[in-house]
């Protein structure tokens, strides 16, 4: 979950995608992904955390 987050504050949407693709394969909760989801806002600010929802969106479409 970490590199998701890394990865979104890089702004890289694609790879963030492929990231949580992979945690969400290895078993990550619904409550892990987003408390990395709000790690992201005062470490990389609220575009980071806009890169990481769009990539959940994409993971994840329900």
């Amino acid at each position: 979950m970490m590199h998701a987050a890394i990865t979104a504050s890089l702004h890289d949407v694609e790879a963030t995608v492929m990231h949580l693709t992979g945690a969400v394969k290895a078993g990550a909760t619904d409550k892990e992904i987003l408390e990395t989801a709000f790690t992201i806002i005062p470490v990389a600010g609220m575009p980071a955390f806009a890169v990481f929802l769009n990539a959940l969106k994409r993971v994840m479409p329900e």
